[in-house]
């Protein structure tokens, strides 16, 4: 398929000033009737009747739920899930719940974690599993104690022992709070009443542990190092070794992580064996040695989730330096599959037998890995996989086949990159398809399409609490994980004012009557630099959007400036070889690259000698302007792929989602009126 779809130039006015275009969904939820089973069940949950919603749903019968349709199937499914969790973990378990409740099936195992499954499993065993299995899930935080298990319900709990006279039960409660709640202020007094002469291992290591999923790893790495000077016994000393690592690495003191892990291979344990061997494989330096480390890695422990992710990293980078040889350990093994690291690389090993021309061997690894994604789940690995097996179909001239792929992902994920993907695949015969801007703010302002989906999925089946745990934590990730690592309350019972709150964030701004709009307005001067430097100007101002969103005041934290985030040296350089009289001005005052239209002139400027490079290949340019072009030139094994591969194939996370980015904004650009104006900023 070829490119030129997408690169058309844009008509540009004048003065060309951009609103809000943000299209959001209205409450899709399928109307129910009065007499409906289902109404029932969310009338007693809207009621706080949690147990006559247990009665309602088990008298629902296995031929009517076989005649609701789809959407009511599917809410019949997550309403049992959660008002039944599962008791137990296991594989067929896991690919039920994935298969019939989708993109919600983390809150069916975090009620299940709450209830029946928690008390059957002892040990922190379930909780790392569980938030192993739902990484990006707001209701899954390291450590995070919820409702009882609060700092300060463990708190008063404890005070409440110890006036009871049960000393024991109190110091219990006490190491809980100081090991799981090490930010709050009830673990400062904690550790004032617990007992001098007792073993400091066994308080630290949870404490680390807890710490470091806080990104608390510099805290960790000094505790850890002064531990290790008092001579700790086994198995501490290990554990804190492992800790001290870890930190140093964090830090590129490579050699000080490597003698310390040299000390540990002394130690007994798989599972300590492990994680020490994972941070030697961490610390290699050349790709062939980290491969090979990775390899006898994964032949020992091919069930082990870190180990996993250190693959997918190792099939990226082999993917994107063309890699000769296919190792199969790459492929997870069946019973982590359907894990989020399992999926990744079989998508992955799809992507490294494409791009090495072997179709049928991606086709088959990305069919099966379908078979293993629920139908209306998730949101991004789906499209992604329908699109390019789509693409495969395409290139072995099944031309009705693909069709009906990309068609079914226009229709299914409007709001992903992949529909706008299967628009241009598929050209005239798919119909029209709409799109506009996206993504309003990186700093989650507003709600995602799908997550107010999700969220309006759950307040229509009375799910009030979890809609509101879930619309917080996506709303102040940080604040909320501290919060509820140090208080956390996850109630699902919600009072009327929190309801409103929701209501209107959910529902509100789709309305014409309430829309906030948030302008992003682009001055005649910027268009006008971008015309004098002889950039491709609909892509530079696609690019302009995704760094600045046209705001010339942005200063980024590494010193990028501007409407184009450009860096200094990079602005000095570029004037330096092709516009030699506006560098001394820029030498003597780095802030006037701050300007709309220098700002807009030099970076225009740099994204020509990217274009320029990169003649008939803009997705490339682009990818040069966040990742360098010395990173594209070493991607020689994506060098000769179609544009769609080469973007899926490129090893940095935050450059695969800007080049997507852009070139929603150029398509946008592209297909926009002559005339793009509303009001300025």
């Amino acid at each position: 398929m070829s490119f030129s779809k997408i690169s058309g130039a844009l008509p540009v006015a004048v003065v060309v000033i951009f609103s809000s275009l943000f299209s959001y969904a209205e409450g899709s939820g399928q109307s129910l009737s009065s007499g409906d089973s289902l109404v029932r069940v969310i009338r007693d949950l809207n009621s706080g009747n949690e147990k006559k919603a247990k009665v309602d749903i088990g008298a629902i019968s296995v031929p009517e739920v076989k005649g609701f349709s789809r959407e009511r199937r599917n809410q019949y499914y997550l309403l049992d899930g959660y008002l039944n969790p599962p008791s137990s973990l296991s594989s067929s378990g896991i690919r039920k719940a994935l298969r019939q409740v989708g993109r919600n099936v983390d809150l069916v195992f975090w009620r299940a974690y709450q209830g029946p499954m928690g008390k059957k499993y002892s040990g922190p065993s379930l909780s790392n599993r569980l938030s192993a299995m739902f990484p990006d899930s707001n209701y899954f935080h390291p450590e995070g104690g919820s409702g009882a298990h609060s700092a300060q319900a463990l708190w008063r709990r404890s005070l409440s022992e110890f006036h009871r006279d049960h000393p024991k039960r109190a110091l219990i409660l006490w190491k809980r709070i100081y090991q799981s709640h090490p930010l709050s202020p009830e673990a400062g007094l904690a550790l004032q009443r617990l007992p001098q002469a007792m073993p400091m291992g066994e308080l630290l290591i949870p404490r680390w542990k807890t710490l470091a999923s806080m990104g608390q790893k510099k805290v960790v790495l000094k505790e850890a190092m002064a531990y290790l000077k008092t001579s700790p016994p086994f198995p501490f000393r290990d554990r804190a070794i492992l800790f001290a690592a870890s930190g140093l690495l964090a830090e590129s003191r490579k050699n000080e992580a490597l003698a310390l892990v040299e000390k540990g291979k002394s130690a007994k344990g798989a599972k300590l064996l492990s994680s020490l061997w994972l941070e030697e494989c961490s610390a290699e330096d050349s790709s062939v040695m980290k491969k090979n480390c990775i390899h006898q890695f994964l032949s020992r422990y091919p069930l082990s989730l870190a180990g996993r992710s250190l693959a997918n990293a190792s099939l990226r980078a082999s993917i994107a330096a063309g890699g000769l040889s296919f190792d199969p350990l790459w492929m997870p093994s069946p019973p982590i599959q359907s894990l989020p690291s399992g999926e990744t690389s079989m998508w992955l090993s799809g992507l490294w037998f494409a791009s090495h021309g072997e179709v049928e061997r991606a086709r088959d690894v990305w069919k099966e890995l379908a078979s293993i994604l629920s139908p209306g789940g998730d949101d991004v690995l789906l499209p992604r996989l329908t699109y390019f097996l789509g693409r495969l179909d395409g290139m072995e001239h099944h031309l009705e086949r693909a069709q009906r792929r990309y068609r079914k992902v226009m229709k299914l994920w409007p709001s992903s990159v992949y529909a706008l993907w299967s628009s241009l695949a598929c050209g005239e015969d798919c119909g029209s398809f709409a799109v506009t801007f996206h993504h309003p703010s990186p700093q989650k302002a507003h709600l995602t399409l799908s997550h107010r989906q999700r969220l309006l999925n759950l307040i229509q089946l009375g799910l009030w609490g979890a809609a509101w745990t879930d619309y917080v934590a996506y709303r102040d990730h940080l604040m909320t994980e501290e919060r509820f690592i140090r208080y956390g309350n996850l109630s699902l019972r919600l009072d009327p004012v929190r309801k409103l709150v929701l209501i209107d964030a959910v529902l509100g701004r789709s309305r014409p009557s309430v829309i906030l709009s948030r302008t992003e307005s682009l001055s005649p001067s910027v268009i006008s630099a971008f015309q004098n430097s002889g950039v491709p100007v609909s892509w530079a101002i696609s690019i302009a959007r995704q760094e600045s969103r046209y705001d010339p005041t942005v200063l980024s934290i590494d010193g990028a400036m501007g409407v184009m985030q450009l860096m200094p040296m990079t602005a000095l350089s570029t004037l330096s070889q092709v516009n030699p009289s506006l560098l001394e001005g820029a030498r003597l005052n780095l802030g006037s690259l701050r300007g709309d239209y220098i700002n807009a002139l030099v970076g225009g400027l740099y994204l020509k000698r990217l274009f320029d490079h990169f003649p008939r290949n803009p997705e490339r340019a682009v990818a040069s302007y966040n990742a360098g072009m010395h990173s594209i030139v070493r991607w020689s094994g994506i060098a000769s792929m179609d544009w769609d591969f080469f973007i899926e194939g490129i090893p940095y996370t935050e450059t695969r989602r800007y080049a997507r980015e852009v070139l929603w904004n150029h398509e946008v650009l592209r297909k926009s009126p002559r005339h793009l104006f509303v009001s300025g900023r």
